[in-house]
């Protein structure tokens, strides 16, 4: 701490000095309060991660944004940062060419009809009263062609994020040692 000198022109700084036989246990719970404070870091910054990521996942139903939680592993306890849901490893680091049911395609393209051009979600009745899906199901055939061809491309929502993670991991590092070191000092 500093110490204005009577004059006002200079500043001491003060150190406190700690009794040789003071060291062993002053070193033992620096050392508990340092490991602690880096134990609430990193479950706090998995934490803080885990609804960074959520935010920056892609959203259709919303269900791969919902399953983005943070959770702690077995035994030790570390925390890791999860997408739940089943087909969130395709999504993220994309798929490989493959035939995909064309009932799920349908529902897609119903979800988004209007990128597509399609009115009404692809369900107008025609003159007999009977739904008209012709525009839907051939989306839905094109799409399906395309992934058989070229699998499906990479959204990179969780690596995207891995330097924003590294920075909060950082600063909430550096808050909680400081905050861990704070009390130390002696009587």
């Amino acid at each position: 701490r500093r110490a204005p000198d009577p004059k006002g022109s200079l500043t001491v700084a003060v150190v406190r000095v700690v009794a040789p036989n003071q060291i062993d246990a002053l070193l033992k719970a620096t050392d508990k309060r340092l490991r602690d404070a880096v134990k609430g870091a990193v479950v706090e910054a998995a934490a803080v991660g885990a609804e960074v990521v959520a935010r920056d996942a892609p959203v259709d139903t919303g269900r791969l944004k919902q399953s983005v939680v943070m959770r702690k592993r077995g035994a030790s306890g570390h925390p890791e940062i999860v997408a739940q849901a089943p087909y969130a490893g395709p999504v993220e680091v994309g798929s490989r060419p493959h035939w995909v049911p064309i009932g799920a395609l349908v529902k897609w393209v119903r979800r988004h009809a209007s990128a597509f051009g399609i009115a009404n979600g692809g369900r107008s009745r025609g003159k007999g009263g009977r739904f008209v899906g012709g525009k839907v199901l051939r989306v839905a055939r094109a799409i399906q062609l395309t992934i058989a061809k070229r699998g499906t491309r990479p959204r990179y929502f969780m690596r995207r994020n891995l330097p924003r993670l590294n920075e909060i991991l950082k600063t909430l590092m550096r808050e909680s040692k400081a905050r861990a070191l704070s009390g130390l000092g002696g009587p």
